[in-house]
């Protein structure tokens, strides 16, 4: 696949939880943790689109995150949590930017949240806040 030039949000929905590997209060949880990720509004249901070209390297199923899935855009690893089971992309499958990847389930250790899709972005073997990477 040919890296992408830009990357887009998974959603148009806005940012309800920003990245920080700061402690910040987890509602679900009820204690203080780091937030690897960006979580984005987005309905039960709704379709998730790809940040960027890519192939998919892993479709997993977590019991504290839901289902996940990983792209492998080149420079990092795109990281979805909180999908539903079945789905629409496969280990191997290759993706462009905007196409869909799955739909938004639910996350058991963001539960308290209102719905979202949890954005992890994994450069180097850490996670990056998002917000680096979405719009270059």
């Amino acid at each position: 696949f040919a890296k992408s030039e830009k990357y887009v949000a998974p959603t148009s929905g806005g940012i309800i939880k920003k990245f920080s590997m700061s402690p910040v209060f987890d509602e679900t949880m009820g204690d203080w943790r780091s937030h690897g990720g960006t979580d984005f509004k987005a309905d039960e249901g709704q379709e998730i689109k790809a940040v960027g070209n890519g192939r998919v390297s892993k479709v997993i199923s977590d019991p504290g995150w839901g289902y996940i899935i990983e792209i492998d855009c080149g420079d990092f690893t795109a990281r979805y949590c909180g999908l539903l089971q079945g789905t629409t992309v496969k280990t191997g499958d290759t993706v462009s930017e905007g196409d869909t990847v799955g739909t938004v389930g639910i996350i058991p250790c963001e539960s308290a949240a209102e719905s979202h899709i949890h954005l992890e972005i994994i450069k180097d073997g850490d996670r990056v806040d998002p917000e680096n990477i979405l719009g270059k």
